[in-house]
């Protein structure tokens, strides 16, 4: 990479860990070296045997009855929390306190908002729930399920969150993953990630504006265990001129009578089809003879290059014949350039589990322009890296060595992330063995840390987060006893600010390579499925699809080319305003020798991939405070059975005068991607720019997608 991107990035060496962990401002660093107790203290401190670290974990028993493990940070705001707890008993209460704080008089010595968690049945009131400890104030009930909103006047309203964590979600005995997010006076508690239960704090006095973290024993006799404990601070909320796409709350403070559903794809077919020697097998055949395209595009890259406006793509041929190349105008007729050695085929790269990216922090025609990642022929299924100028003609970093450890003989990806400015590099870790019935598969996710040159250092790459599993609530075996739902691969697209996890599922039913020739029946074991998973720090990916069995892109019907599988690809095109997904349609099981692929097809419309839907009760969703950097509103929207209408609130969420109300414009059947929002004698929001505003969107039978803030209406596209 050239010099005027590696200036950008000098200040590398301030982002050295907390506690080891790679780290900056916005980004979670660790608050639990694995070791000691370094940066917590006891409260009460008599208490201080009721703590103590074993094996790489927090361990509190409650000897003494109540106890608490304060962290050092007494003037935390707003944040982020993540860790992970157990109850190896199976009963206990415990909790985390936030924003907590001593006093000296009251019914309390100590105030917080208190995240409670605890066993299986201990009661919504309790696991799931949030707890006011507050001196003075009124304690309002705030249930696992539930979303509570606190008046200036003390006064609550509560109502129900669809989808929220259930105990079916909640392991026994197990770990479970918590989250915690504190901004300003909102506040969310996930439990494997799944909404819980949230409030906002609006009361005119009492709130607590900062405070520390504490790790709760409740009870006589319990054993209460802690581990990856990890924070980010976060900084005010920032919607600027990008793109809000409204796949979960992340801009959100509010949300009434709405449910967020996923997007429909529309299917075009079949695009490419297997025809040169190199994309079949060398001697498997269908019982008609025909030849069997086996892992033809089981992984596939496409891109649309921006200087030539020409569409690329990289496919899986024969895993032993390498990477297949073609080429299209449109997207939709494809040719396959004979571009390999000798002319006689269409084979750019001898490895298999490739994918390219185009690296965007340089221009086109530079020698590093296209990266690649994959399991270079023998060595090993441990990931290596290469780079081309044009897709065609690559070469290898590292001389063609591995950077990393095993495996990679599934999906593996290298691409630049514009949000933290450094290269991400994923791949397969194995969990159980390396084939047969003992495998289990999950991913890792790894960050380059040096000059952002991955020339000059080819494996200069940290694991920030590895052992990706799907950990499906419902915890299905397959006959082995290994989990029936293991992620294959993923990879990653980043688009307005979101990392999407593109999730290859491998519903695991076999073990080995069979006689399966069934082309008619929708087999329901043994196959694949593409779900997406959003995350806003690229390690944390949302499962909620997976477990909701609803994949991006659906298999097909009995007899169909894609029916017994659906291979996600490296990234999503954007193009014409909608989303091209290319991938590998299956027609029969992943082990079966007569599994033959073809490349397919689906488009879905622009910001699609998850909406916010009301139906005949009217929906209600309220943003987050944030500041005004511009001058009008643009809305993606579909109210085609119905209407919608947006109003402007001040950051404590009053009305803002001709920007609500009747002097709001209802949309009556709109279906736009870029509505812009009406107000009686106001032209656009300039008289509010520098602000800080809440929208309202009020709407019925309408579906919301994003919204973007944006400056004056001769601004370029």
């Amino acid at each position: 990479m050239q010099l005027y991107l590696r200036s950008r990035i000098l200040l590398v060496g301030a982002l050295i860990a907390i506690c080891g962990a790679w780290a900056s401002a916005g980004e979670f660093v660790s608050l639990f070296d694995g070791k000691t107790l370094s940066g917590w203290s006891v409260e009460p401190k008599n208490k201080t045997s009721d703590w103590a670290v074993r094996d790489g974990i927090i361990v509190g028993r409650g000897d003494k009855g109540q106890s608490y493990l304060a962290w050092e940070g007494k003037g935390l705001a707003d944040f982020e929390l993540t860790l992970s707890y157990r109850l190896p008993k199976g009963k206990g209460n415990t909790g985390i306190d936030i924003r907590g704080r001593a006093v000296k008089s009251g019914r309390r010595r100590y105030e917080s908002y208190h995240a409670d968690l605890g066993h299986v049945g201990i009661g919504p009131h309790i696991l799931g729930a949030w707890d006011f400890h507050f001196t003075k104030r009124r304690e309002h009930p705030c249930k696992r399920g539930t979303r509570l909103v606190i008046g200036p006047d003390e006064k609550a309203h509560s109502s129900k969150i669809d989808g929220a964590v259930t105990l079916a979600d909640i392991r026994p005995r197990q770990w479970n993953r918590v989250r915690v997010i504190a901004r300003r006076n909102h506040f969310q508690f996930f439990i494997n990630g799944k909404l819980a239960s949230e409030f906002t704090d609006n009361a005119a006095s009492g709130r607590l504006d900062k405070g520390a973290i504490r790790l709760q024993i409740h009870d006589k006799g319990m054993h209460v265990e802690f581990k990856d404990i990890r924070l980010k601070q976060l900084a005010p909320l920032s919607v600027g001129l990008q793109k809000q796409l409204l796949v979960d709350d992340y801009v959100i403070a509010e949300k009434h009578n709405v449910t967020r559903k996923l997007g429909k794809v529309k299917k075009v077919g079949i695009v490419l089809k297997p025809s040169l020697d190199t994309d079949f097998h060398p001697s498997w055949k269908k019982p008609d003879g025909s030849p069997v395209a086996l892992d033809f595009g089981y992984y596939t890259s496409v891109i649309r290059n921006e200087k030539t406006g020409k569409f690329q793509m990289w496919y899986m041929a024969y895993r032993s014949s390498g990477v297949g190349y073609a080429e299209s105008k449109d997207g939709i007729r494809w040719t396959k350039p004979l571009v390999g050695k000798g002319g006689k085929n269409n084979i750019v790269h001898l490895s298999q589990g490739f994918s390219c990216t185009v690296d965007p922090a340089v221009p086109w025609g530079h020698a590093e322009k296209y990266k690649g990642a994959a399991d270079f022929a023998d060595r090993g299924c441990r990931v290596a890296l290469c780079y081309s100028s044009d897709g065609i003609h690559w070469s290898n970093y590292n001389d063609g060595k591995p950077v990393s450890h095993r495996a990679a003989d599934t999906h593996n990806q290298l691409l630049w992330d514009p949000i933290i400015k450094r290269y991400r590099l994923l791949t397969r870790t194995d969990l159980g063995g390396q084939g047969g019935t003992s495998e289990s598969r999950s991913t890792r996710i790894m960050v380059h840390t040096a000059e952002n040159d991955v020339k000059k250092h080819p494996t200069a790459w940290k694991t920030v987060i590895d052992k990706i599993r799907v950990e499906d609530p419902k915890n299905e075996k397959n006959r082995w006893g290994k989990p029936r739902l293991q992620f294959n691969g993923m990879t990653m697209w980043i688009y307005q600010g979101v990392y999407f996890g593109l999730m290859d599922v491998y519903t695991m039913g076999q073990s080995h390579f069979f006689d399966g020739f069934d082309y008619k029946t929708r087999h329901d074991d043994d196959y694949m499925d593409f779900y997406i998973g959003v995350s806003r720090d690229g390690m944390n990916f949302d499962k909620s699809w997976i477990y909701a069995r609803k994949p991006l892109v659906p298999r097909g019907g009995p007899g169909s080319f894609d029916k017994d599988g659906i291979k996600p690809p490296a990234q999503i095109v954007t193009y014409n305003d909608e989303h091209w997904i290319f991938y590998g349609g299956m027609d029969e099981r992943h082990y079966s020798k007569g599994r033959h692929l073809n490349i397919g097809l689906a488009k879905l419309r622009l910001d699609g991939f998850v909406c916010l839907a009301s139906g005949d009760k009217l929906g209600v969703i309220v943003t987050k405070p944030f500041k005004l950097e511009g001058d009008r509103l643009e809305v993606n929207v579909d109210a085609r059975a119905g209407w919608m209408r947006v109003e402007l609130l001040d950051e404590n969420g009053k009305a803002i005068p001709g920007f609500s109300g009747d002097a709001a414009k209802q949309h009556k059947g709109a279906d736009e991607l870029r509505l812009g929002p009406k107000w009686t004698n106001q032209a656009d929001l300039s008289s509010l720019k520098g602000k800080e505003v809440r929208l309202r969107f009020t709407m019925k039978n309408a579906k919301l997608y994003a919204f973007q803030i944006r400056m004056e209406r001769n601004e370029k596209r």
